[in-house]
């Protein structure tokens, strides 16, 4: 099996898509959803909690500001996308994404 490392450039836009299942692949529909970025290199939160319209597909953009390079002379850093639904239900899941931000200054 192979992984797929996502990489961009600093303060880039990063779209992306999601998509709730079950372990038929039938989409479900929650009752809660929101997803945050995390940067995982400096242990701070870059993006604080977005509410999205619960729905079990949906699309987003990561803005460019929660893609900027925390530790200046971090060749890169790894951020985390975190998705969650049912918030507060017993049964609220996360699931996360990780990829990696080049730091524009070492961009040659």
């Amino acid at each position: 099996m192979a992984k797929v490392t996502i990489t961009i450039d600093e303060a880039s836009q990063l779209p992306f898509s999601f998509s709730i299942t079950n372990n038929e692949d039938v989409l479900i529909f929650p009752a809660s959803l929101r997803w945050r970025v995390d940067c995982l290199s400096s242990g701070t939160m870059a993006l604080d909690w977005q509410t999205q319209v619960p729905s079990p597909a949906f699309d987003g953009v990561i803005p460019a500001s929660a893609n900027v390079i925390v530790q200046n002379l971090a060749k890169s850093e790894t951020k985390r996308l975190t998705v969650q639904a049912n918030t507060g239900l017993d049964s609220q899941w996360n699931e996360h994404e990780d990829y990696i931000v080049f730091n524009n200054r070492f961009i040659t």
